[in-house]
């Protein structure tokens, strides 16, 4: 089994004693309190998710297999409840949407993008969880050729940024430093603002 090497936190890069480690300054929320920094609500998040992937990254497949599944089962279970399309589907393909689990999976009718654009308010969950967030419009880059509206979160665009963050911290990148980045249909309000806010919330 694969052990976690304690001295070096970017398991992306090797343990180098020699090298000094990038540095991720926490920006700090509370007055008066320097160090340990305690961040916001939005920073704490983030780096608790930085936390849970550090650690699940060394789980045997066996307990991340086990981790997915009841994450399957919560994500079936809410879209045969509350999603129209997913409820006529399943059911049309011998499937009960109110008892569906992991286990049937590999059972699930495959969608295709023509039915996703055909049908788009059909798969429009009918009771969005409120800790969600916001619900707003977005889409593909159309890289398939035509370009798919979907709705999305703001829990989806929190997980999007601890994925990013996640990422950074592989590649051991300066977080006090400047990065350009070219994205297709983000605007400064919906998205390169969110970023900003979000990668505020962390780096000093």
């Amino acid at each position: 089994m694969a052990v976690m090497p304690t001295s070096n936190p970017y398991p992306g890069k090797p343990v180098d004693p020699g090298q000094p480690e990038p540095a991720l300054e926490i920006a700090g929320a509370m007055p008066a309190s320097d160090w340990p920094r305690l961040p916001d609500d939005t920073g704490a998040q983030l780096l608790a998710m930085q936390f849970q992937f550090e650690r699940s990254q060394w789980w045997t497949p066996q307990a991340l297999h086990s981790a997915q599944a009841r994450q399957i089962d919560v994500l079936l279970a809410h879209a045969g409840k509350t999603v129209p399309y997913y409820r006529e589907r399943w059911r049309a393909a011998g499937l009960d949407p109110d008892g569906i689990s992991a286990n049937d999976f590999p059972a699930l009718p495959v969608i295709e993008r023509s039915e996703l654009n055909e049908h788009g308010a059909e798969f429009e969950s009918r009771s969005c969880p409120p800790q969600h967030g916001k619900v707003y419009q977005d889409t593909t880059s159309g890289s398939m050729g035509i370009p798919l509206r979907f709705k999305a979160t703001d829990l989806h665009s929190f997980f999007w940024h601890a994925f990013v963050m996640r990422d950074h911290l592989w590649h051991g990148r300066d977080f006090g430093a400047k990065m350009a980045v070219i994205r297709h249909g983000v605007s400064a309000a919906s998205g390169a603002g969110k970023a900003k806010r979000r990668s505020s919330a962390i780096a000093a």
